[in-house]
């Protein structure tokens, strides 16, 4: 595949990735914060931060292990 495909292709799942994000405003629709987060996580659209990927971890029942290391890091960056 050329550079300019893969770029291409990159600029259209991102495109898709944006609306699917948009679309949880359809219909005046106000979307939870957990909602825009899963959605967010789901399509790698942008980064998020370690602390919120904890509560992404704790609200879907998944282990939280790999996010201590994290949280840890935001602990002392906090203090």
């Amino acid at each position: 595949m050329s550079k300019e495909q893969d770029k291409l292709e990159k600029l259209h799942l991102t495109n898709n990735n944006l609306n699917e994000l948009l679309s949880l405003w359809d219909n005046n629709k106000e979307p939870a914060l957990l909602e825009i987060l899963n959605n967010i996580n789901s399509t790698k659209l942008f980064k998020i931060p370690a602390i919120l990927k904890i509560v992404l971890a704790q609200q879907n029942g998944e282990n939280i292990e790999n996010t201590q290391e994290e949280e840890k890091k935001m602990k002392t960056m906090i203090y």
